[in-house]
């Protein structure tokens, strides 16, 4: 859901920007909402694999070696937690979903975001 700027409260969702019925069908046109970059390479926040210059890391237990994981326990590759990657309790995962709504609160860029955390 995106937020809207423009009221006197920081958190009320954003009106659809139009709303269009054409030949019985309606269509609710809505803001975009920025979704969080995740890398695939190095599992961490903030860029998508065709950027990365990072090592590739194993998706279960952040480790660098090829192959199948024999690790039974996960392990971010993020903030070392006993979870996997992109797991709603992983910090990092929280902090870069609380980043993106903030972007949509305060209408700033994903580097200005960042910067004010």
């Amino acid at each position: 859901m995106a937020l809207n700027n423009n009221s006197n409260s920081k958190n009320t969702p954003l009106q659809p920007l139009i709303q269009i019925n054409q030949a019985g069908t309606k269509y609710r046109l809505e803001p975009y909402k920025n979704k969080p970059r995740f890398c695939t390479n190095c599992k961490h926040w903030g860029h998508y694999s065709s950027k990365c210059k990072n090592k590739t890391r194993c998706n279960n237990c952040g480790g660098t070696h090829k192959g199948k994981c024999l690790r039974a326990q996960p392990k971010c590759a993020q903030c070392l937690g006993p979870h996997l990657p992109k797991s709603p309790a992983c910090q990092a995962t929280v902090r870069e979903i609380n980043l993106i709504n903030e972007m949509e609160i305060q209408q700033i860029d994903y580097k200005t975001a960042r910067k004010k955390t």
